[in-house]
């Protein structure tokens, strides 16, 4: 019986997907550049308006919510504690910093679930 290789022997898209995610954030923290927080917002402005949809009382503050992370994003790129090589942690530091500077009312547990 042959053992099946473990679950970090073989890169998924996962995985690349975070890296590249890594990449640009490293990159914006050394040398910002529009480009850059241009690509990291496709990479993953779904998740992050995803996150302000659930939270937020409007998808109008959504929407606000979702371009003040990526404003967040580039004035503290420098910040960006690249030996902790877990990008997703930042991002979610930046929405819940967007969310908190914008003073916007939070959805109702109902109309988080509609």
């Amino acid at each position: 019986m042959m053992a099946s290789p473990g679950p970090s022997s073989t890169p998924t898209a996962r995985d690349s997907c975070e890296q590249r995610i890594q990449a640009l954030l490293e990159r914006l923290r050394d040398h910002p550049d529009p480009d850059d927080i241009g690509e990291l917002y496709d990479a993953t402005s779904a998740v992050v308006h995803g996150w302000a949809v659930a939270f937020v009382a409007s998808r109008f503050a959504a929407e606000e919510v979702t371009v003040a992370v990526y404003v967040y994003l580039w004035h503290c790129a420098r910040r960006y504690p690249v030996h902790r090589g877990q990008p997703w942690p930042w991002l979610q530091l930046a929405f819940w910093s967007a969310v908190r500077e914008g003073e916007l009312p939070a959805a109702p547990v109902s109309a988080a679930r509609a």
